[in-house]
């Protein structure tokens, strides 16, 4: 009998810059992540909950418009994942 222990990937998430109103955010550019283990896959969520159960994963998080909080489920192909938290700031436009 063999066990073997897969390794939990690497999750490094670095803050996108905020950006003012109409100006959107797209949460899923590689400078985010960068340093975290390559060949995972990301979903995205709006809880820690549903994050660790893999479910409501969220689209459109290319073009994030609102300011928010998400949850990142950065999984392996072996199964293996770890979660972590992302925020997206949106300033209003400047009054004119």
């Amino acid at each position: 009998f063999s066990a073997f222990v897969l390794p939990i990937p690497r999750l490094q998430i670095t803050a996108p810059t905020p950006v003012c109103a109409p100006a959107t955010l797209d949460l899923t550019q590689s400078s985010i992540f960068s340093g975290s283990t390559n060949g995972s896959i990301f979903t995205y969520h709006s809880t820690s909950l549903q994050a660790q159960l893999g479910l409501s994963t969220l689209s459109g998080m290319q073009a994030i418009s609102t300011s928010g909080n998400y949850f990142v489920r950065y999984a392996s192909s072996e199964g293996c994942f770890t979660i972590g938290g992302l925020s997206a700031t949106i300033h209003p436009a400047p009054l004119a």
